[in-house]
């Protein structure tokens, strides 16, 4: 990163096709939303690369996209996500389709609560 002059890693560790990330409370995000059980973060393996780029001057910038880039979600939430397994092909230019219904208070009080984990 030095030879571009940048000292902050942003992170885009959601999108919509997978949701990698563990967080404690939420478990059911990672286990229906990562590609695979040993394709996720854990709290320790994200602690890890923060100290990691910490110790060489290297801030961290993790970025939960919402309400767009969430479709996953629907994975474990299908009530959460509007449009969700819809006919992509049609409306959308990347599969999955979807984003979280952001006007429902449990998606609002939801994602409120998730974006805090960061």
């Amino acid at each position: 990163m030095y030879l571009v002059k940048s000292n902050t890693f942003h992170w885009h560790i959601t999108d919509s096709q997978s949701w990698p990330i563990q967080i404690l409370e939420f478990p059911e995000l990672a286990r229906a939303g990562a590609y695979s059980t040993n394709q996720s973060y854990t709290p320790n393996d994200i602690q890890d690369v923060v100290t990691y780029a910490a110790e060489r001057g290297i801030d961290v910038l993790m970025e939960i996209d919402t309400p767009g880039h969430t479709s996953i979600v629907g994975a474990s939430h299908p009530e959460y996500v509007a449009c969700f397994l819809s006919d992509w092909i049609t409306f959308a230019g990347e599969p999955p389709a979807g984003q979280l219904r952001i006007t429902n208070m449990t998606v609002a009080n939801f994602t409120a609560n998730v974006r805090c984990y960061c």
